[in-house]
C-alpha cells in the first residue's frame, strides 16, 4: 500500500501544501483533515505542491475541488504546482486544470497572479 505524506509551510504570502507519495482512496481521511485545517485558516493563497505526488484518485480530485471552492468563497486562490506527467494527465482528464491554475513549480505558483 502506498503512503501519502502531507506537510505544509508558509512561503511569501502563501500556504504551501506539499503532498508526496500517492493520494489514493485509503489516504482520503488523512488528507481531508489537513484540508479542513487549511480551509479554517482562510489563507489568501494556497499552493498545492505535487512535485513528489505519484498518483491520485477521484476522491483526491473531489477534495481539491472542495478546497478550491472553500478558498474561493473567502476571496482566495488555489494553485497547483509541479505535477508529474501522469498526475497532470489525470488532473486534465478530470478538468481540475480548468478550475485551478497549474504551474511548473512552487516558485512559479508563488509568482503567479
Amino acid at each position: 500500500m502506498s503512503t501519502l505524506n502531507i506537510s505544509s509551510y508558509t512561503k511569501h504570502d502563501a500556504l504551501v501544501l506539499k503532498l508526496a507519495g500517492s493520494a489514493g482512496m485509503t489516504q482520503a481521511d488523512l488528507l481531508r483533515r489537513d484540508l479542513q485545517r487549511i480551509i479554517n485558516a482562510r489563507p489568501a493563497r494556497v499552493v498545492v505542491d505535487l512535485t513528489e505526488l505519484t498518483g491520485i484518485s477521484s476522491l483526491f480530485a473531489g477534495d481539491m475541488v472542495a478546497l478550491h471552492n472553500a478558498i474561493k468563497k473567502t476571496g482566495g486562490v488555489v494553485l497547483i504546482a509541479g505535477p508529474q506527467p501522469n498526475v497532470l494527465q489525470a488532473l486534465t482528464k478530470m478538468r481540475i486544470d480548468q478550475m485551478m491554475k497549474v504551474t511548473a513549480s512552487v516558485d512559479a505558483a508563488l509568482g503567479a497572479p
